[in-house]
């Protein structure tokens, strides 16, 4: 790395390792007299990340800059991120004590650009998911020295009352110098008050690993044990847990992933009590610790070669951001494992919800409502963590455009683009409840389907069509100014314009490609189908 580069947003410029201003735009390049910025690693909704020399140590270690860069809209709504970005620093800093959870070693406001900056520990390795990829599924073994180490680690970060909430193979490293585990990318982690009593928070986490309770955003101490459960689960099948949940006794079947392997029946307990029903729960790291010492010997039967299990490729772990899987995260060098933890941006803006008012709501997430069992289930993967992020980041545009593509695949309508009246009824509840929770809590409650079925209904709507309502819908949400219906991108949200995008504007995606499509852009728009939408948005409970 001999070369310097600059942090300054719209340069990032490279410059000779003997320069002290960027050539470019005469930004200043050494950060606090200190840090150096050698490339950049990631970059996403809530910022940048750089690959860093720490010239403040006799060794000049590598070290990880997170660059605090929203794309969030609004004065206010940026003022609240930073002020909850320093409280969360200086909150989260102690659980950079702990020896396997990467330190934080610097927070500061950078003089050339008035911006925020975090600097931590740099740790190279692979993450267990990659791990899992190279060697084959895990041995119960390697399984509970695995769950002893990170049971340990718990108890710590429950200790300072931070719940970590994001707990899953790719947020786990083991280190390429010595083995050792580490946790790591708190960028969900939230800090109990105990003085919130039940108040709901924000729905955050990889879906694939949260525990009921998290979905409803309510996520508590041992929601954590839940997902390390899973975790472990994944680890030891090569299978995903979604693909062996059994909804009807709401248990993981795990054991027909096992093959002809077999593992002692305590430990199989063990696992089938981490991630049971929380009544029935592990109530704390320490007890599942405690049963675990108390376990007799393994007792591995059968050995087999294990092989890994079939994937279209291994997933790195993402520095920066909380557990999106696919866009506005690009990793720039894949062989590079950096743990970014403890104060990941990601936190200020979902905490902010939390704490400056999002809408809380009661509605059931991934259940089905209790006509559910006349309603197709969706068998397709359910991957809201892009949506997520866009929403997170105030970029509606961009997260309108990944609900139309989340709905079309649940009704397996991708080639056509759009859907109709006939597939209406296949949106499984638990998506169109979950697309909804979303929109709402990163809106502040302003939109989502719930509030467009709200208009819709009083207004009168039915099932069948009425040009008078229809017309009066499409002026309520901002849709329709006068006689004339507005092209998608003339929306204010959709022009970055929250201030004035109306209540239910968004999302609109969905349907202006739905009428559009079928009958053209410049013909009166077809609402044919808008009442059998907002009538399976009252049987799914929204």
């Amino acid at each position: 790395m001999n070369k310097i580069l600059c942090v300054k947003p719209d340069c990032l410029h490279q410059n000779p390792n003997d320069c002290k201003f960027c050539q470019k735009c005469g930004n200043k390049l050494i950060l606090r007299e200190r840090f150096i910025p050698r490339e950049i690693l990631g970059e996403g909704g809530f910022g940048r990340t750089f690959l860093a020399t720490d010239t403040g140590k006799p060794s000049q270690p590598t070290c990880v800059i997170k660059q605090f860069l929203p794309q969030a809209q609004g004065t206010d709504t940026i003022e609240k991120a930073s002020r909850l970005f320093n409280q969360e620093a200086k909150q989260l800093e102690q659980l950079g004590q702990h020896p396997q959870i990467p330190e934080l070693l610097d927070y500061f406001i950078h003089t050339e650009d008035n911006r925020q900056y975090l600097v931590q520990e740099y740790v190279e390795g692979d993450t267990l998911e990659i791990e899992l990829q190279k060697n084959g599924v895990f041995s119960p073994a390697r399984v509970t020295e695995l769950l002893i180490e990170l049971l340990n680690i718990l108890q710590f970060v429950h200790k300072k009352q931070v719940i970590h909430r994001d707990i899953k193979p790719e947020n786990i490293i083991r280190r390429a110098m010595d083995n050792k585990i580490f946790l790591v990318d708190f960028g969900a982690a939230k800090v109990v008050d105990p003085t919130a009593g039940g108040k709901e928070g924000t729905i955050i986490g990889s879906m694939e690993y949260c525990a009921p309770e998290q979905l409803r955003g309510k996520a508590t101490f041992v929601s954590d044990v839940y997902s390390l459960g899973l975790t472990c689960l994944y680890l030891f099948t090569g299978s995903s847990p979604n693909k062996f949940y059994d909804t009807a006794t709401e248990r993981f079947l795990w054991r027909d992933k096992l093959g002809n392997r077999s593992v002692d029946e305590k430990l199989g307990k063990i696992l089938d009590k981490m991630t049971a029903p929380i009544a029935e729960r592990y109530q704390s790291a320490n007890d599942v610790i405690g049963d675990l010492r108390s376990r007799p010997a393994i007792n591995i039967t059968n050995n087999v070669t294990l092989t890994p299990p079939i994937k279209n490729s291994p997933k790195s772990y993402k520095p920066f951001f909380t557990g999106y899987k696919s866009g506005g995260l690009r990793l720039l060098n894949s062989r590079i494992m950096v743990v970014i933890v403890v104060v990941s941006l990601s936190v200020v803006f979902l905490n902010m919800v939390e704490k400056f008012g999002a809408s809380k709501s009661d509605l059931p997430l991934l259940r089905e409502s209790p006509e559910s069992s006349v309603i197709p289930e969706s068998n397709v993967p359910r991957n809201y963590l892009r949506l997520q992020e866009l929403l997170a980041a105030g970029n509606w545009k961009e997260a309108d455009k990944e609900t139309e593509q989340l709905i079309l695949t649940v009704v397996n309508r991708q080639r056509e683009g759009f859907i109709n009246p006939k597939v209406i009824e296949q949106i499984p509840c638990s998506d169109l409840n979950t697309l909804n929770q979303l929109w709402l809590q990163y809106s502040d409650g302003k939109f989502g389907f719930s509030p467009q079925k709200e208009i819709y209904l009083g207004l009168g709507g039915t099932e069948d069509y009425n040009q008078d309502t229809f017309s009066s819908f499409g002026e309520k949400l901002g849709w329709k100014r006068g006689e004339t219906w507005l092209k998608y991108d003339e929306l204010p949200s959709v022009q970055g314009n929250l201030s004035n995008a109306a209540m239910g504007e968004m999302p609109a995606l969905i349907f202006y490609e739905w009428w559009w499509k079928t009958i053209g852009i410049e013909s009166q728009v077809n609402p044919w189908g808008l009442g059998l939408f907002f009538n399976r948005s009252r049987i799914c409970q929204l």
